[in-house]
């Protein structure tokens, strides 16, 4: 039998937190995810691990993501600021990269 489990709001803001944090890596770095297999740089098993992350990531809609942003933006400020810093720090990144080309 499996018990059920109240989460504190603490908990809670850390889950949203690292939901989003990976949410927004994966999205951003897939490209070079399939880089890396290609070059052997990924196993095969690895890989199978993170598309499985990937095509759950994309059945995600962009309405539950913003509405997981809102809800740690109301409970905690600091943890949706670091999501922010998060996403501006990938543009910058993309933005730099796509420069180069």
């Amino acid at each position: 039998m499996i018990k059920s489990y109240e989460f504190s709001d603490q908990q809670m803001n850390k889950v949203m937190l690292r939901t989003l944090e990976e949410y927004f890596m994966i999205d951003y770095c897939w490209d070079d995810l399939e880089k890396a297999f290609e070059d052997n740089k990924i196993t095969e098993e690895g890989m199978k691990v993170i598309s499985f992350i990937n095509e759950d990531l994309k059945s995600t809609s962009k309405s539950l993501v913003q509405e997981i942003e809102n809800k740690l933006k109301s409970q905690s400020i600091i943890d949706y600021e670091k999501v922010q810093e998060l996403k501006n720090h990938l543009d910058g990144i993309n933005e730099h990269y796509h420069e180069a080309d």
